[in-house]
């Protein structure tokens, strides 16, 4: 969970690399600064055993919501 004003590329990263150390496949990053925002990130413990890791393989859902 984070708490700053937007998400930025160095938080996904940041995850990603959580995920690929661990056996944890599926990784969310909350923000609630100026709006509800989340990212979902899953990286199948498949691809981190075959050491084939790409961009392309790392599955992302994000969404951000707005609230008034």
């Amino acid at each position: 969970m984070k708490a700053c004003e937007y998400l930025i590329e160095e938080h996904e990263i940041q995850l990603v690399n959580y995920l690929k150390a661990t056996e944890i496949e599926v990784g969310l990053l909350l923000n609630f600064g100026k709006g509800v925002e989340f990212k979902r990130k899953v990286l199948s413990n498949d691809f981190k055993r075959n050491k084939t890791l790409e961009n392309k393989n790392i599955i992302e859902h994000t969404a951000i919501l707005f609230l008034s």
